[in-house]
């Protein structure tokens, strides 16, 4: 399989000049693997919606690349085989419009009269008719919040509520959505709501006054429906009139939510995972603060032992030589009460014995304290 071998700075420069899904048709790599390359290399990649906003002029600033690493690899990707064959398949969106327009052979035609309508459509035509021309839009009506998103010159309002109600019809027998909230008209695919405008296209005219100039939208009878959320795309009349590009805007709606769901489920996925990695660092960081305290302890508990060995000696001794009971003051007849007393305390500070001492039971072993106390009188 033929490879090509790229720098970090050409692999930088590649995807910030091609979408990944365009790089993945060409190598040999999907465009999750692509991207997982990516952030291993440390190369920042564009954010969700880059392409389309860098389509419509408003792309933001790239980001910068990072430092070169110590020892720099270059990385290699595999190019696939038979690209010239696989460039003259059909793209997903035309193999989805095809599907589209055997599903819905009887929907798709727009009637030459409005027929048995959605809803949606009834409310829209009953509001539009009593709608007032609006002075700045002349020959212009408006549905208004409440109702499907539409502007059109009154001449006009047949075809766009014949249009309209097909898209509707269209989206609802593909198992989707048309909701209408009090400021948008969406199309409901899963989890995702995408906003829709169905508008006719003015022409700007200028109005001259002494003083002054006003100006005035007048129809041009050309239509447009436009999406906003998720997917920034404009449908227009030209060579094709709308009527003809229905399963087209069908099509790439749902594409386009597929696309956001892999998108999300990635997304989630890799929250996940991250996650986890937390889980398991604060899991192994607790392990070793356990394992730190239990090694303490042992140190303790060993240093303890020397004591109190070291203790018992000691106490040996003091019962074996004369010298060291006269230096402690400690006479014969004493003798066997200090050391009683003597190796009971050995006994409480042995880790081995852990003997009971009712006056010093709330000593602290380790640095002989008593815990401190407030007394109230």
């Amino acid at each position: 399989m033929e490879r090509k071998t790229f720098t970090r700075k050409e692999l930088y420069d590649l995807v910030w000049s091609t979408p990944m899904l365009t790089l993945s048709r060409k190598f040999n790599i999907s465009d999750v693997g692509l991207r997982k390359i990516c952030v291993k290399n440390d190369i920042p990649l564009p954010k969700a919606g880059h392409w389309q906003r860098v389509k419509f002029g408003n792309a933001e600033p790239n980001l910068p690349l990072p430092k070169e690493k110590v020892n720099e690899k270059n990385i290699t990707l595999p190019l696939r085989e038979d690209t010239t064959i696989k460039m003259n398949e059909p793209s997903p969106l035309t193999i989805l419009q095809k599907e589209i327009e055997n599903h819905l052979q009887s929907i798709l035609n727009v009637p030459e009269k409005l027929t048995n309508p959605d809803r949606l459509i009834v409310e829209a035509k009953e509001k539009l008719l009593k709608s007032n021309e609006d002075w700045q839009y002349k020959g212009t009506v408006s549905s208004g919040n409440g109702y499907l998103d539409i502007r059109v010159g009154k001449n006009n309002l047949s075809r766009m509520l014949r249009l309209v109600d097909t898209l509707i019809k269209s989206v609802k027998a593909r198992g989707f959505e048309i909701q209408v909230t009090n400021q948008e008209t969406c199309v409901v695919m899963g989890e995702f709501n995408f906003q829709l405008v169905f508008r006719e296209r003015f022409k700007k005219e200028i109005i001259s006054n002494d003083s002054y100039n006003n100006f005035i939208y007048k129809p041009t009878d050309k239509f447009y429906i436009q999406v906003k959320r998720y997917h920034h795309k404009e449908w227009r009349d030209g060579k094709k009139l709308l009527e003809q590009q229905i399963s087209t805007i069908v099509a790439e709606l749902e594409l386009k939510a597929a696309e956001w769901k892999a998108y999300r489920i990635q997304q989630n996925k890799e929250e996940e995972e991250r996650q986890e990695k937390i889980r398991l660092l604060k899991e192994f960081r607790q392990k070793q603060e356990t394992e730190l305290e239990n090694f303490k302890h042992l140190i303790e508990d060993s240093e303890r032992r020397h004591k109190a060995t070291n203790l018992r000696n000691y106490i040996d001794e003091v019962e074996k030589r004369k010298e060291i009971r006269t230096q402690h003051n400690i006479e014969n007849m004493h003798l066997d009460n200090w050391l009683n007393w003597a190796r009971k305390k050995a006994d409480w500070y042995d880790p081995f014995v852990e003997g009971n001492d009712e006056l010093l039971s709330e000593v602290n072993k380790e640095n002989l304290t008593l815990p401190k106390k407030s007394f109230s009188w």
